[in-house]
């Protein structure tokens, strides 16, 4: 089976500020082990308050083909990797863990559960999901085994219609409707028996929210690119454009479900970790692990966000926690 790994995000690629929050990886503040792919009750309670539904078995029931030679990681920045230590980008862990790093998920990864399996990778820097199509039919087909493929895509395209979606939160859905169009061209390859016969299983990713909820975020040092533009509008229009955002991602997971795709939930999975991560007030602040999963552009993830974009992906395919 082909797996496909799609990511949502804007790319300030010129960027070069370290990351935040990498020696919290696996452990809470006074050093206690963390449930790394667990989501908590409290926030899934308050998502749902909200209207963010968790989309955990949005699509087909957990569980892959039995024979996945190829893992396809196709979309931005995200799935490029940006701007993850090497041998932390999510599409890198979900191959190989790092055992020394994250212990507890030594096994719980590709290469373990498919000893055969090679990546092949056409994600790109700032891509659009116009771009997508392009993306797959450069993959040339896997005559051997199953394909994976893992999409993370959209992040540019939201960040692009800002503006629309600051004066009208009904512009979420109107562009996740252009992106899953997108994507159902992108997917149209795999469906060719010729070049893919064996079984293809499908995850996309849904996108994340760095305020967390909130739609603004506080005024710290070092914040860079799209935060910037965040800590400035965030109180004029955030709550707009967070509205939007639920729209948008509640769209990706109805056509997911018509469509037989996972959805991995990211956007619910990060709630409490985005840039008010230490607000105590906020509805989604996590007392358990108080930490920073972002950037600090807000688009992407630092080396602990992406463990964590691993481990949502990994149990939405295989069903555990």
């Amino acid at each position: 089976a082909t797996l496909f790994a799609f990511s949502c995000s804007d790319d300030d690629v010129g960027d070069t500020t370290p990351d935040i929050g990498v020696d919290q990886a696996v452990t809470t503040p006074d050093g206690a082990a963390v449930d790394t792919g667990a989501t908590d009750k409290a926030v899934a309670d308050q998502a749902a308050s909200d209207g963010v539904t968790l989309g955990d078995m949005v699509g087909p029931a957990p569980g892959l083909p039995s024979n996945v030679t190829m893992y396809v990681n196709v979309g931005d920045s995200l799935a490029v990797g940006y701007p993850a230590t090497t041998g932390y980008a999510y599409k890198e862990l979900l191959m190989e863990n790092d055992d020394t790093k994250f212990p507890t998920w030594k096994g719980k990864d590709l290469k373990t559960k498919y000893p055969k399996i090679y990546m092949v990778d056409k994600a790109a820097f700032g891509a659009l999901s116009s771009q997508l199509p392009a993306q797959t039919a450069a993959v040339g087909g896997n005559p051997s085994g199953d394909t994976l493929v893992i999409i993370s895509i959209g992040g540019n395209d939201f960040a692009g219609a800002i503006i629309q979606l600051s004066l009208n939160a009904n512009a979420g859905t109107t562009l996740a409707k252009q992106v899953t169009a997108s994507i159902d061209k992108a997917l149209l390859p795999f469906a060719d028996k010729t070049k893919y016969p064996g079984k293809v299983a499908v995850v996309l990713m849904t996108f994340h929210d760095p305020t967390d909820g909130a739609g603004k975020i506080p005024n710290v040092t070092g914040l860079t690119g799209f935060c910037q533009a965040v800590l400035l509008a965030g109180p004029i229009v955030g709550p707009t454009v967070i509205k939007g955002m639920n729209l948008f991602n509640q769209e990706l997971k109805t056509w997911a479900q018509t469509k037989g795709v996972m959805i991995a939930d990211n956007h619910a999975h990060t709630l409490g970790h985005g840039w008010n991560y230490n607000d105590k007030t906020n509805k989604y602040y996590d007392a358990k692990d108080p930490t920073l999963w972002f950037y600090t552009d807000c688009l992407h993830a630092n080396d602990r966000g992406n463990h964590e974009m691993r481990t949502v992906i990994w149990d939405r395919m295989v069903g555990s926690k």
